[in-house]
């Protein structure tokens, strides 16, 4: 999904969208213990970017979008 989104040069998305893309329940235990931890260790991994506070796309490089 945020291939796609990025495909589409939408914006980085936030933790409540990536969340409805995944199907994951809307509660704020699931939103913060589930799909915001997640985004961070991807963030801390290189295989998204955390653009703004809550905020996140995939990444350029190797680990994100090819530069091919």
């Amino acid at each position: 999904m945020l291939a796609d989104a990025r495909r589409h040069d939408q914006p980085p998305m936030t933790c409540k969208q990536i969340a409805i893309a995944m199907g994951i329940e809307l509660t704020p235990s699931k939103i913060e213990g589930v799909v915001r931890s997640r985004a961070r260790r991807l963030a801390d991994r290189g295989w998204v970017t955390q653009t703004e506070a809550g905020r996140f796309m995939l990444a350029d490089g190797p680990a994100g979008v090819s530069s091919a």
